[in-house]
């Protein structure tokens, strides 16, 4: 009972650990001079002149750069410090001269506008800033996205080398996920990109402690899935940030399968439950702490967000199930993958014949994963009907799950096992 009421206790207390560390790394990046932030600001000005606010880079809507977030994270990031860095790190304040961030840009650091306004976005966590801020005094945006691309080609080499020595069928539903997510806008937008980096680092996180069996228990898995939310809060500006639930999930599914439907569907539920706690309680630390920091009502303001972004109305048309999915399916049109689940599908009703055997609890296993997009669409109907566009990738949580089923479907073991 004493070890139970432990476990219990160290939730919230190991949030809370995060919430101040968080806040702490922020305050920290504030205390870093902007001057040669801004002037690497104006060098960044073309790109912008160049671009505009959403740049589409192919014919296809999931090609679609968002120029206006960056604008947002690089102004906010660029901001002139304030006497004080814990009220600085907590309201995230930027310049605001017109309707789009892209136009304040060019007006600040192309056309020299001075004394401009200042706004500020305190429901977020902006976490981004840790990264962000360093950078920023280093390079311009150009070289930043040259980075980003960077970070996530390692990475993923370094997802696909670690797959490849356990069980080189699992390389291909990690490259049909990534080529979903249309990479070459990833890469090139701070917006797009965080969400796949901390997926792909949780993949390879999940990787590494099961072959050296680091984590042994349930337990220490529900709090690895919790740090995985913690992060996702801490540092996406609500994109799609499922994906770091969903397919981190499916990968560790596939090496800690159960025989039996019920233990799988239980390790599903507490992982995803944690997950949740990471996620939401990390969200509601923040709205707290800077109702206490600023002496605002900002979780009046998150509440009336989240209103709004679960309502069913977005600019006086009721949102229904129906023409959410044909707005997200429009922005994720790509006949290669299509072409590609297809010969998946084949491929398992082939392993199907062969062993002439449907393993009932693997496909449904796998199928409650590629569900969760689902249910976040659902809960989320006004965000993810207005930003079809990014939200889309959502579903490659079902493109990685259903995938992963079919080709490790009629394997008796993975390569990593208990020893």
């Amino acid at each position: 009972m004493k070890e139970m009421s432990r476990k219990i206790l160290f939730i919230p207390a190991l949030l809370l650990i995060c919430a101040i560390v968080g806040y702490f790394l922020l305050a920290g990046v504030y205390c870093l001079p902007t001057e040669r932030m801004e002037k690497n600001m104006k060098e960044s000005v073309e790109i912008f002149y160049a671009e505009d606010n959403y740049p589409q880079l192919m014919e296809y809507k999931n090609s679609q750069l968002d120029n206006f977030t960056d604008g947002i994270m690089l102004l906010t990031a660029s901001n002139p410090n304030h006497d004080n860095v814990w009220y600085d790190a907590i309201k995230a304040e930027r310049y605001l001269t017109s309707d789009t961030p892209v136009e304040t840009i060019l007006d600040v650091y192309g056309d020299g506008v001075e004394e401009p306004d200042n706004t500020y976005y305190a429901r977020y966590w902006h976490g981004y800033l840790v990264l962000l801020k360093p950078l920023l005094m280093l390079f311009g945006y150009g070289q930043i996205r040259e980075i980003m691309m960077f970070c996530q080609l390692g990475l993923f080499a370094i997802l696909l080398v670690m797959l490849a020595k356990r069980n080189v069928k699992l390389i291909i539903p990690v490259f049909l996920m990534w080529i979903f997510l249309n990479p070459v806008t990833t890469m090139m937008s701070l917006q797009f990109n965080t969400v796949l980096v901390i997926t792909l680092i949780s993949m390879i996180g999940i990787l590494c402690f099961k072959e050296k069996f680091i984590i042994k228990s349930c337990y220490g898995w529900c709090l690895f899935f919790m740090i995985i939310g913690v992060l996702t809060s801490y540092f996406d500006l609500l994109t799609y940030p499922l994906l770091t639930l969903g397919a981190p999930l499916a990968l560790w599914l596939a090496f800690d399968f159960s025989e039996h439907f019920w233990s799988n569907f239980k390790n599903l539920v507490q992982l995803s439950i944690f997950w949740g706690i990471g996620y939401a309680g990390m969200w509601v630390l923040k709205w707290i702490i800077g109702s206490l920091i600023t002496g605002e009502n900002v979780i009046g303001n998150a509440v009336e967000q989240v209103a709004f972004r679960t309502s069913f109305v977005a600019d006086d048309t009721v949102i229904t199930f129906s023409k959410m999915m044909h707005e997200l399916q429009y922005s994720a049109r790509q006949y290669t993958w299509i072409f590609a689940l297809v010969l998946l599908a084949g491929y398992f009703v082939y392993r199907v014949l062969k062993t002439r055997k449907l393993n009932i609890n693997m496909f449904v296993s796998f199928l409650i994963i590629s569900l969760f997009p689902m249910v976040w669409y659902l809960v989320m109907k006004n965000h993810s009907f207005i930003h079809h566009w990014f939200t889309y990738r959502e579903l490659a949580i079902s493109v990685y799950a259903m995938s992963t089923c079919a080709l490790i479907y009629g394997d008796k073991y993975l390569v990593i096992k208990d020893k």
